[in-house]
């Protein structure tokens, strides 16, 4: 790309007062700690890593809960830096459809409510931080010695192959990290979102590294006998909740500090859902969807239809989840792929072309080439995250996984090949 075909330096300013040819835009309600505050909430940080080491205490135990962490906080604290740059049932079917409906009615008529509630958890988030590790510290009486949490390694996934195992239980660390562009989606509700949100994403990334290393340590030394802990009722479900009734002997106590995770986690859906119908909303005013979607409420300056419409596929997810739940995972293997791909899209593109520099530059091609990298490595390790002997209530995730990774690999040269043809970016 010639000097004279790139973009000018885009300023903050011209971000702010820019318009879409007369189509209405949201009003800007937000600031940087509600950037900040989504990103963490979205993110799950340590709450997100206590709701899946299940997978970490099979493939490893603490030399990969410890370790793995340190390696994919890297790679992660990397992919902040280059994306920054651009009966039973239906009682539980009646709680998530009315999960959902909270979710809708907030983001429609109470948009404002979210920074109120971002900063909130925000704040119950450092908190529940220092209260579960003081709480696991005080009441475990027999707690591991340095060399089992530094150095003991445990096969527990059915792979014989170690390296193979440690990769899987990457994945509780992986987790952690969920949803790093969600506060991107809210950009055009936050002044300065170019330096803003990139700011807040980088920050997310890197406090929630150094967070919940130290936690990490807490836990190991605290965790007990780690097939006791697969082995029981909810092991691998909610392992942490087990680990804390075994510390505590209180099963109300240990109930009661595993909310904290809930409590984040219901929030955080109100903000991917909100993220959700801004991605829609956007969408509508490329004209990339039907001119409906585009519309703005006249009073509430929300995008309703678009809030409105992610109420069927989340119920219809919900009922494949009721219906089988290994039609449920074999699913979301090939959709979690593509999510991740999302990710990649922007990275790539900043590797192979020269793209306009805006007000937040990271200026190292390293930190792409390495954040692609783990991106490509999370797939691989997600393909074979199950058993290799599949049975009917667990299958191995190969399959539609593979067939998604090639379709979209497939038509992502194709676009990449079309874009450096007519040398737009």
């Amino acid at each position: 790309m010639s000097e004279s075909q790139k973009l000018p330096h885009s300023s903050s300013t011209a971000l702010d007062t820019a318009t879409a040819d007369g189509v209405p835009t949201i009003e800007k309600r937000f600031n940087f700690w509600t950037a900040l505050s989504v990103a963490v909430c979205t993110s799950g940080a340590w709450e997100g890593w206590t709701a899946s080491i299940a997978q970490g205490l099979a493939g490893g135990g603490p030399v990969c809960l410890l370790w793995g962490w340190v390696f994919v906080s890297a790679g992660i604290l990397c992919m902040s830096f280059a994306l920054a740059e651009f009966h039973v049932a239906l009682s539980w079917g009646s709680i998530c459809i009315a999960c959902m409906a909270c979710w809708a009615i907030v983001n429609i008529f109470a948009v404002r409510l979210l920074h109120y509630m971002n900063t909130t958890v925000l704040v119950l988030h450092v908190v529940g931080f220092v209260v579960v590790i003081g709480v696991l510290l005080g009441f475990t009486k027999d707690k591991h010695d340095a060399a089992y949490v530094f150095t003991n390694f445990e096969n527990h996934t059915g792979w014989n192959n170690n390296f193979v195992s440690w990769s899987i239980g990457l994945l509780s660390a992986l987790y952690a990290y969920n949803s790093l562009d969600t506060v991107t989606h809210f950009c055009e509700e936050i002044p300065d979102a170019n330096i803003l949100v990139p700011r807040a994403m980088v920050l997310q990334a890197g406090a929630t590294a150094l967070m919940t290393f130290p936690f990490i340590i807490a836990v190991l030394f605290c965790i007990g006998d780690v097939g006791a802990v697969l082995a029981s009722p909810i092991g691998t479900m909610s392992p942490f909740t087990q680990i804390l009734i075994n510390s505590t002997s209180n099963i109300g106590l240990s109930c009661f500090l595993n909310c904290i995770s809930s409590v984040v986690a219901m929030t955080a859906g109100f903000d991917v859902w909100g993220a959700a119908s801004r991605s829609i909303w956007s969408m509508a005013r490329d004209n990339a969807l039907p001119g409906a979607f585009v519309k703005l409420h006249p009073r509430l300056k929300v995008p309703v239809l678009a809030n409105l419409v992610l109420l069927l596929p989340s119920i219809v997810v919900f009922m494949i989840y009721i219906w089988n739940t290994t039609a449920f995972y074999g699913i979301m293997a090939g959709v979690l792929v593509a999510f991740q791909l999302s990710y990649v899209l922007p990275i790539g593109i900043n590797i192979f072309y020269t793209c306009s520099a805006g007000a937040y530059v990271n200026g190292q091609r390293v930190i792409n080439l390495r954040s692609s990298t783990r991106r490509e490595r999370r797939d691989g390790v997600f393909l074979v995250s199950q058993p290799p002997t599949p049975c009917t209530r667990r299958q191995n995730f190969r399959e539609p996984s593979d067939c998604a990774d090639s379709a979209l690999c497939l038509l992502l040269a194709q676009h990449c090949f079309w874009l450096g043809e007519i040398h737009k970016f």
